[in-house]
């Protein structure tokens, strides 16, 4: 009996010995995600006594000879939408065809003076994002805002400039997005210190306009589609 379990423990750990040769002799390790970017960084442009521009990326795919740049934060009350498509482009890293850079404002909110909170963020994104858009050679810039319901439309798009794609991208996305509209708006605020001086410069800029009273959820869902829109398309060829 003595000899026979010797034998069998023998077998027991020949048995483990073989199986752990074999486990050995493949990779176990999970494969490495090739899709998306692997390369993001983030890069403070400005630091302020009480505000910061940064820039984060690539995402998407680092390959693609077109770029786009999302900017957000101009406005901060309009906090919404540019979280919204924070997220969007984190969560769709992995999938998207086209290069993608964000520009996020971090400005503070100025309780008694409203109009100097504003212009805050545009000074900063005219400083610090344009020049960096402009030497990169982007594409395509979006500016990220959110409408308080004022206008004729809730949601909207437009260039403030015509030429080079701006218009062709903005309608676009009004035909394959059934929430939104080509519209604008009188004497939009951002668009001197931001769209303006990137056309002018040779890059197609447009200016988005969520809405404020959305629910998250919405605005999430409605920046997602708005990305993959844009990302789809083929007026880049």
């Amino acid at each position: 009996m003595k000899g026979n379990k010797n034998i069998f423990i023998l077998g027991v750990l020949l048995i483990v010995s073989l199986s752990a040769i074999f486990a050995l002799s493949f990779n176990w390790s999970p494969a490495a995600n090739t899709t998306g970017s692997t390369e993001v960084s983030s890069t403070t442009l400005a630091t302020t006594n009480d505000s910061t521009v940064v820039k984060e990326g690539p995402y998407g795919n680092t390959s693609s000879n077109i770029t786009v740049a999302y900017i957000v934060g101009v406005h901060p009350r309009e906090s919404a939408s540019h979280q919204a498509i924070i997220e969007s482009i984190h969560d769709s890293d992995s999938s998207l065809e086209k290069r993608y850079y964000l520009y996020i404002i971090n400005a503070p909110l100025y309780q008694n003076n409203y109009p100097q909170e504003r212009m805050n963020g545009q000074l900063l994104t005219n400083k610090y994002v344009v020049p960096d858009i402009i030497n990169n050679s982007y594409q395509l810039a979006v500016d990220v805002h959110s409408s308080n319901g004022s206008y004729p439309f809730n949601r909207f798009i437009f260039a403030p400039a015509r030429g080079n794609k701006s218009i062709s991208i903005a309608l676009e996305l009004e035909d394959k997005i059934s929430w939104l509209k080509y519209y604008y708006p009188p004497n939009p605020s951002s668009i001197e210190y931001v769209t303006l001086p990137l056309i002018q410069n040779g890059i197609p800029s447009i200016v988005y306009e969520a809405y404020k009273d959305d629910s998250n959820t919405t605005t999430k869902e409605h920046a997602r589609e708005f990305i993959k829109v844009i990302d789809t398309s083929q007026l880049w060829g």
